[in-house]
C-alpha cells in the first residue's frame, strides 16, 4: 500500500523500513528487550510442563497491494494466497516482546526467514540448555524447540 501511496517500488519500501528498525528499536527498546544470559535462565520453569521453554518464536504476514515495477512472485505467499512481507517475532514465556525482524519477502517460509535472522545463540545470546518453542515449519534444532510429526 506504501509503495502505491507513494508512487515508489515495493523493494523502496522494504529497504526503507529495515532503515527505521534502529530508530524503532531506541524508540522501543523498554517494549523489546532482548533479555540477558541471566534474564534467560530467570525465566526457566515458567511453563509448568515445560521448564526449559522460556519463549516461542513464529511468523506473521502483513499483506501488501500487487507489486507493479517489481518481479511480484517474490511477494506472492502460495500459503496465504496473497502478496505479503514477513515478520518474525520472539517472546518471553512471560508474553514479553524479546525481538522483531521484518521485511522477509512473501515467497518464504518460517524456516526460510529464520535463517534469515541476526542468529540466537551467537549474535544474539542465548543459554545452551534453554529452548524457544516453534511450529513444525523450523528446523528442530537449538535454541528452537517443535512438535515431533510423524515421518
Amino acid at each position: 500500500m506504501l509503495s502505491v501511496i507513494f508512487d515508489v517500488s515495493v523493494s523502496t519500501i522494504k529497504d526503507e523500513m529495515h532503515a527505521c528498525i534502529p530508530i524503532f528499536e531506541e524508540t522501543y527498546s523498554r517494549l523489546i528487550h532482548w533479555p540477558s544470559l541471566d534474564e534467560w535462565q530467570d525465566l526457566q520453569g515458567g511453563w509448568g510442563k515445560l521448564p526449559f521453554a522460556v519463549g516461542a518464536i513464529d511468523g506473521t504476514s502483513t499483506e501488501i497491494y500487487r507489486p507493479i515495477t517489481e518481479p511480484q512472485e517474490q511477494y506472492y505467499s502460495g500459503h496465504r494466497q496473497y502478496h505479503c512481507i514477513h515478520t518474525q517475532v520472539v517472546t518471553s514465556n512471560e508474553g514479553r516482546i524479546c525481538y522483531v525482524e521484518c521485511g522477509f519477502l512473501g515467497h518464504q517460509n518460517d524456516a526460510q526467514q529464520y535463517m534469515l535472522m541476526r542468529n540466537i545463540g551467537q549474535q544474539l545470546p542465548f543459554p545452551d540448555e534453554l529452548f524457544l518453542l516453534g511450529d513444525k515449519i523450523y528446523q528442530n534444532r537449538h535454541p528452537v524447540l517443535t512438535a515431533y510429526t510423524r515421518q
